[in-house]
């Protein structure tokens, strides 16, 4: 009889791609655990599946300051992967 609660936000935005965190909480009796996080990658794509700009994001915390710059190291992660020829899927 618990309850998952999912909860998203947008981390960090390139021109056309936007990175979103997802927890995971499983809530019993009122109390929320989490079980899981994960970060989705996204790119905005016009009607001909082109990639288009978005907005940028504003940041105004500590904590989302901390969430664009843990972005940006994943996003220099990912070009170094695709440089080496390590990211296969």
């Amino acid at each position: 009889n618990d309850l998952v609660v999912i909860k998203g936000k947008m981390t960090w935005v390139g021109s056309s791609s936007m990175e979103v965190c997802v927890d995971t909480y499983v809530e019993h009796k009122g109390e929320q655990t989490r079980i899981n996080n994960a970060h989705f990658m996204m790119v905005a794509l016009d009607e001909n599946d082109h990639p288009v700009k978005v907005p940028k994001l504003i940041l105004q915390t500590e904590d989302e300051h901390l969430a664009w710059s843990h972005g940006e190291e994943r996003r220099r992660i990912r070009i170094q992967r695709k440089k080496d020829k390590l990211d296969g899927i």
